[in-house]
């Protein structure tokens, strides 16, 4: 990927497309998603195919210009298997709910968010309630069941120093799913795409 400062790249691949984009700014995201994201998109036929990744890492980004980007991949109806938000300065951006429930590109869905990087920012302890709340909501919406384990990465936030992961216990009654919280550890036997636990959820808050 292009590293410096307004630059992006939108590579097509055997596995979709990824968008990666580095502008340092909520106003740089914002300008980019208004003059150029439809073109780029359009170009690679990403209505037919899901992006495989969208990765806005490193770019001081707080929750106003994630909402934007969150906003514009469901407006588009544009499925995202994985979105990659670490090292920027989020705390509870509400847009992450909308399209954890969202029927089109939500965790439910065939091609949908399957992973959710945010780790290295400020997220809130309640914004970790209501990622759970909506996780549990699509899972409901969708049978109960999801296609794979859906990988929620949180992991390094001095926000949520302190914070007892045990709190989350391995079968969330309240919600309706379980939780895994083994797979950010080495040898777990889990990964992104399995838990040996048939977990719905894996909760990465730790990592040794």
């Amino acid at each position: 990927f292009f590293k410096q400062k307004t630059a992006y790249e939108i590579r097509l691949s055997l596995v979709g497309s990824e968008m990666c984009i580095r502008d340092r700014s909520d106003d740089g995201l914002k300008r980019w998603l208004h003059e150029q994201a439809d073109k780029h998109l359009d170009g690679l036929g990403c209505a037919i195919f899901p992006l495989d990744c969208v990765d806005v890492s490193h770019n001081n980004l707080t929750d106003d210009a994630v909402n934007a980007l969150v906003d514009y991949l469901l407006k588009r109806q544009q499925p995202t298997r994985r979105l990659k938000l670490f090292n920027n300065r989020l705390r509870e951006p509400p847009s992450m709910c909308d399209l954890i429930r969202d029927g089109c590109c939500g965790i439910g869905a065939r091609n949908g968010l399957s992973e959710l990087h945010l780790s290295h920012n400020l997220i809130t302890e309640s914004m970790v309630g209501n990622l759970l709340d909506a996780t549990g909501k699509a899972i409901a919406a969708c049978g109960g069941r999801l296609r794979q384990p859906f990988y929620l990465r949180m992991e390094l936030n001095s926000t949520l120093e302190g914070l007892d992961p045990k709190r989350f216990s391995e079968d969330d009654g309240k919600r309706g799913f379980k939780i895994c919280l083994s797979a950010g550890y080495p040898k777990s036997g889990c990964n992104v795409k399995h838990c040996r636990h048939g977990a719905d959820v894996h909760l990465i808050l730790s990592k040794r």
